[in-house]
């Protein structure tokens, strides 16, 4: 079941030094995502994120970003770089927890620098795995061609492989799409694409086929 789309995802995590994403595409209710959350629900280093009602592609890349980081780091490593790097903002913290209501502003700047620290410091992403789904969900406020810009800079560049699973015939329907734009940012940023279908509609096409052989004869 679905053996061609194991074969490609199971090639696409063995190949070194990736710098390419791949797409799985196809209608809705089909079971794409289903398939991709079952099929990888065993690595340890995988994450999944969707796009749906995503507004501001800068803070989706941000949250990105900080899960890998808690998703590549166990708990004492983690520990250990907030105490090794951040522990005067966890200090001035700590003294302004009984002023919470009046120092809102300053604690949002503490944790926005640990933030932007643990941003920095991410950069050991080599052969983690980021699957996005429902691109074409994206927010009409935001671009598709920029996500994919944003996604292969931040991460299929620095080594992460990225599996984007996407209704395409709605973005490239989508009047806010260019899709000549969307059509060469995604020739830049995927390199394999495999059309999603049901086992139901497999086994209709291929009853339709050998009804053809038999009446070709």
């Amino acid at each position: 079941m679905y053996e061609r789309e194991k074969e490609i995802i199971d090639n696409y995590l063995k190949e070194e030094n990736t710098d390419y994403a791949i797409m799985v595409r196809g209608q809705w209710g089909v079971g794409k995502t289903f398939f991709i959350k079952n099929y990888l629900m065993n690595n340890e280093q995988y994450l999944y994120k969707s796009v749906s009602g995503i507004n501001s592609i800068e803070e989706f890349i941000k949250k990105i970003n900080i899960e890998l980081f808690l998703l590549i780091n166990n708990k004492n490593k983690i520990k250990k770089f907030i105490l090794n790097t951040e522990s005067d903002s966890i200090s001035d913290i700590i003294d302004l927890l009984p002023y919470i209501n009046k120092s809102k502003n300053i604690l949002k700047k503490k944790f926005i620098k640990i933030q932007n620290n643990i941003l920095n410091k991410n950069n050991n992403l080599k052969n983690t795995l980021l699957v996005i789904d429902d691109l074409e969900r994206l927010s009409n406020s935001t671009s598709i061609e920029d996500l994919l810009h944003r996604i292969h800079t931040q991460f299929i560049s620095k080594g992460v492989k990225v599996i984007f699973i996407s209704n395409e015939e709605i973005i490239n329907n989508n009047n806010n799409n260019n899709v000549n734009n969307y059509n060469i940012i995604k020739e830049k940023t995927i390199d394999i694409t495999t059309n999603f279908t049901t086992i139901i509609n497999n086994i209709i096409t291929e009853k339709n086929i050998n009804l053809l052989k038999i009446k070709l004869i």
